[in-house]
C-alpha cells in the first residue's frame, strides 16, 4: 500500500530486514497450507482428471462418501434381516 504512494519513504534499513520479511512470509505459507490440510474440506483436495479419454482410476470424495453411505445402509438391512430370523425361531 505504501509503495504507491511518492510521498512514502518506507524502506528496509539493511539486508537483514529483508532476510526477515521473507522469512515472515515463508514461515506465514507454511503454518497457512499445514492448517488448511488439516482443518480444510477434503473435496480441496481431490485428483483432478488429466484427460477426457480415460475413466478416472480414484473415486473423488464425493463418490467415496456415497458409496461408503450406500454400504452402510446396505448393512443396516442385513442386520435388520438377521435381528428378525433370529426373533423368530
Amino acid at each position: 500500500m505504501c509503495k504507491g504512494c511518492a510521498l512514502c519513504k518506507v524502506k528496509p534499513k539493511d539486508a537483514a530486514s529483508n532476510l526477515s520479511y521473507m522469512f515472515a512470509h515463508a514461515v506465514y505459507g507454511v503454518v497457512a497450507t499445514a492448517i488448511i490440510a488439516k482443518v480444510g474440506d477434503p473435496m480441496l483436495f481431490d485428483a483432478k482428471s488429466v484427460n477426457d479419454y480415460l475413466e478416472p482410476t480414484e473415486l473423488t470424495t464425493e463418490q467415496k462418501s456415497h458409496l461408503a453411505q450406500k454400504h452402510q445402509e446396505q448393512w443396516q438391512a442385513s442386520r435388520a434381516e438377521d435381528n428378525g430370523l433370529i426373533r423368530r425361531h
